[in-house]
């Protein structure tokens, strides 16, 4: 019997006159597909597929901008603790896998910074972010890419990052030790 892929967080994707949903689903899964096990999955018209290199990311908190999507997605498991950074996936070039963001610090000229969770932790599946429900941790103003990890040994706060520039402001200004829930899309 076929149990399906279990889609969640849904992401509609319009760009240059291509039309397509991205999900986060798993196919071994019968319930929820929020597990290791989870990948990235487009669908085209009608047809549905893996992203290549998109299983075991389970992907979360899809989200579109400048023709790009972006997620927050397994990159290690420690101490049973599910750890996530940022990745950016390219539509344009479908054989190409997701990977995890270097981007530039801004007002630190020749540095750069990998948007994983040893230096900025998204962790999307856990209540060490302040509840037993996540919210969506990933929003757009439509320039700009904001996220809450915690970067550090800071606490929960909330970061820009800007994909024009490929540049990640350490700390949105007045956000340390805010716990961001629910962002929007602008």
């Amino acid at each position: 019997m076929d149990t399906g892929i279990n889609p969640q967080d849904l992401t509609a994707y319009s760009y240059n006159g291509t039309n397509e949903v991205f999900f986060n689903g798993d196919a071994n899964s019968t319930s929820d597909p929020q597990g290791l096990d989870a990948g990235l999955y487009v669908i085209t018209k009608t047809t549905v597929q893996l992203v290549p290199g998109s299983a075991n990311l389970d992907p979360q908190d899809i989200t579109q901008l400048d023709g790009k999507i972006y997620f927050a997605g397994t990159d290690s498991v420690k101490n049973g603790q599910i750890n996530e950074g940022l990745f950016v996936y390219d539509p344009t070039n479908p054989n190409a896998a997701p990977s995890e963001i270097v981007a530039n610090v801004e007002g630190q000229p020749g540095k750069t910074i990998t948007l994983n969770s040893a230096n900025y932790q998204l962790d999307m599946d856990s209540s060490n972010i302040g509840t037993q429900n996540p919210q969506a941790q990933i929003g757009t103003d439509g320039t700009l890419l904001y996220f809450t990890a915690t970067h550090g040994t800071t606490n929960q706060g909330l970061f820009a990052y800007d994909p024009a520039t490929n540049t990640i402001n350490t700390h949105v200004s007045g956000t340390g030790n805010a716990n961001a829930f629910n962002l929007a899309h602008v």
